[in-house]
């Protein structure tokens, strides 16, 4: 049976998406709701298989698999998103991820992904063809992802209209 570790912020994704792996006869290791746990899960659990989130806080998924590929080449790791811009999918590849999937279609698409990385092939969401848009935005985005988890916190509450003096 393949070990798996997951990686989500949202409790109601992480959940989720382990009842779904487990229920496909796989068996989860931890799940973590930050990057940082995650890593130091992985290094000291060495799963078969990590699924992260794109954008978590502390260490985001691209992060963690930077991190992972410079200790251990062996470990399979999917990446999954929320987000259609083509620099992330590029940036993953160039990380060696081995599948990457769109939130929008991970649970359609995550047995499948499971089934071809486990015969060793990488597989990338059919849907990434027609969802991906190459924006002018991939570099703030980029940006975005960069900035650390108290200055996203604040631009997440400067976007739900909260003042100065409320953050």
């Amino acid at each position: 049976m393949q070990t798996i570790i997951i990686a989500d912020d949202h409790p109601m994704t992480l959940n989720g998406i382990k009842l779904y792996v487990e229920n496909l006869s796989y068996k989860v290791l931890n799940t973590y709701q930050n990057g940082v746990d995650a890593y130091e899960g992985i290094i000291i659990q060495n799963p078969d298989v990590v699924i992260l989130d794109l954008n978590m806080p502390r260490m985001n998924g691209l992060e963690v698999l930077e991190k992972v590929r410079e200790s251990n080449s062996t470990i399979k790791i999917i990446l999954y998103t929320m987000y259609h811009e083509k620099s992330f999918l590029t940036k993953a590849q160039n990380l060696g991820v081995n599948g990457y999937l769109l939130k929008d279609f991970a649970l359609e698409e995550l047995s499948i992904c499971l089934e071809k990385i486990s015969e060793n092939e990488n597989w990338f969401s059919e849907k990434l063809n027609d969802a991906l848009i190459i924006k002018k935005h991939d570099t703030e985005m980029t940006k975005i992802l960069s900035l650390s988890a108290a200055e996203r916190k604040i631009l997440s509450l400067i976007g739900q209209d909260y003042d100065s003096k409320k953050i």
